[in-house]
């Protein structure tokens, strides 16, 4: 067995794995989702889309607001 890098590590783990190899394909379940506030619109729609009408784990989603208004708007 070759050594793992951390995010290997943490990707096998959550994938009910051992191990993963660089450039493999695996399917997760994230702790967590984040999303920056101002792409939230865009996510929504893309969500609607597809026939996603509500975020299935709501307490599992974080919304980052990184962005404020400039003092000059003050």
């Amino acid at each position: 067995m070759t050594a793992q890098t951390i995010a290997q590590k943490i990707i096998a783990a959550h994938c009910g794995r051992d191990t993963v190899d660089v450039g493999e394909y695996v399917t997760v379940t994230p702790d967590y989702t984040a999303c920056q506030e101002l792409f939230w619109p865009g996510h929504q729609r893309n969500l609607e889309r597809i026939g996603v009408g509500r975020i299935p784990r709501p307490d599992k989603a974080v919304m980052v607001i990184d962005h404020s208004t400039s003092a000059a708007m003050g």
